[in-house]
């Protein structure tokens, strides 16, 4: 069978984050089934480089999988430089970006494709003739202040105004209602299912990732906390970093790993860094994908500061590596309700000094020890569950 993997934001981008990590791991899965893919996004990172960056392994498996990219890696080479954290999907004003989508199909025709996140609106004139579904990590209509209050805080003005004219023009750029175009639908956590129904009457299928665990070193952890992501204001890195500071016992250190998306929030988050003294906090942005897991290894703790995330692909890494999870307690986090299952998992906190009183008492010398109920819960999430998902999707 041949199998398109349209990238997240609605093709536009093929880069780092969850969605294109995700979009690999379904790669890796059809490839192994003997499937040829294709992975397509208007801005791509070559596949040497998308599996050096998200480590999932292809080895023997790469004379099946082709990446197809209609504007190079331009978009990844030039974010961070951009004040505003600009959305991917405002590319698809650009009639060349939609054109793209619109002929993408016609030398190479898929008997399956499969969307992340949106349908942009040029590729409607195949998807009539291709069979189709959609993965939702989180949909473009979905960002509103209505369905997930967290969104109004976490965006700066600049992003509230492209989320403004990208709204209006929604219809233009997307399709707006893939339910009632009869596109299979699935999402990837709870709390994106939620909103699916919520937008088109239809509650999706839960379809998560997986991760690998790895044998517990039993030897106790220093007092180590590892947030992992982009570096922008929704991922609320900023509070976490200064509550940390404020408040961390003595001989504990706050590693942040992402990639610099918006240049304002690294500026912050290292005028923190200084004013702590002794490498208390520690911001590493674009960090090798081989310290990300040298760190997750070594850490104590795996935190997120971020009151909307759909998943949280980065807690579950960390749990899986037997890091206790520390996150924000709120129903429109995926960590806390479906990866740390309302606190039997790994721990919550809804202020700062909830968050304060958690560190501390994550970080105390009796916690030292790797977390085996963390791990345990991270093997839940295994690639058997995920491979029946893609099997269901296969038909």
């Amino acid at each position: 069978m041949r199998v398109l993997l349209v990238a997240p934001n609605a093709g536009v981008s093929l880069s780092t984050g969850g969605g294109t990590n995700l979009l690999l791991k379904q790669a890796r899965g059809l490839a192994r089934r003997g499937h040829e893919v294709r992975l397509a996004g208007y801005h791509a990172l070559s596949l040497p480089d998308l599996e050096r960056l998200h480590g999932v392994p292809l080895d023997g498996l790469r004379s099946r999988i082709r990446v197809v990219s209609g504007g190079g890696d331009r978009a990844f080479r030039t974010r961070g430089r951009v004040p505003g954290k600009p959305s991917p999907y405002l590319l698809l004003f650009d009639p060349r970006v939609q054109r793209w989508f619109a002929g993408l199909t016609d030398r190479w025709t898929p008997d399956l494709a499969i969307f992340h996140d949106d349908v942009p609106r040029g590729a409607t004139a195949w998807t009539g003739r291709v069979r189709t579904s959609l993965y939702v990590h989180f949909p473009l209509r979905g960002r509103s202040a209505r369905l997930v209050p967290p969104l109004r805080s976490s965006r700066t003005t600049a992003e509230a105004a492209q989320d403004a004219v990208l709204r209006r023009a929604r219809g233009r750029l997307i399709l707006d209602d893939p339910v009632g175009a009869g596109i299979p639908v699935a999402a990837n956590s709870t709390v994106t299912a939620e909103v699916v129904e919520r937008l088109w009457g239809l509650r999706p299928r839960v379809w998560p990732t997986y991760v690998v665990p790895e044998p517990l070193d039993p030897e106790p952890r220093g007092r180590l906390v590892v947030a992992v992501g982009a570096l922008h204001r929704g991922k609320g890195l900023e509070r976490l970093a200064e509550t940390f500071r404020r408040t961390a016992p003595a001989g504990a250190e706050l590693r942040i790993l992402g990639y610099a998306r918006d240049p304002s929030v690294l500026r912050r988050l290292r005028r923190i860094a200084q004013g702590t003294g002794g490498g208390r906090v520690v911001v590493r942005p674009d960090a090798p994908r081989s310290a990300v897991d040298a760190a997750l290894r070594g850490a104590r703790v795996v935190a997120t500061g971020a009151a909307f995330e759909p998943f949280g692909l980065s807690v579950l890494e960390g749990m899986a590596a037997g890091a206790t999870a520390l996150v924000h307690r709120s129903e429109f986090s995926g960590a806390w309700r479906d990866l740390v299952d309302g606190g039997r998992f790994g721990s919550g906190y809804s202020d700062d000094p909830d968050l304060a009183d958690r560190l501390r008492d994550l970080l105390a010398p009796e916690r030292a020890g790797p977390d085996p109920a963390a791990r345990d819960r991270a093997s839940a999430f295994d690639e058997t569950r995920f491979d029946a998902g893609l099997a269901e999707a296969l038909g």
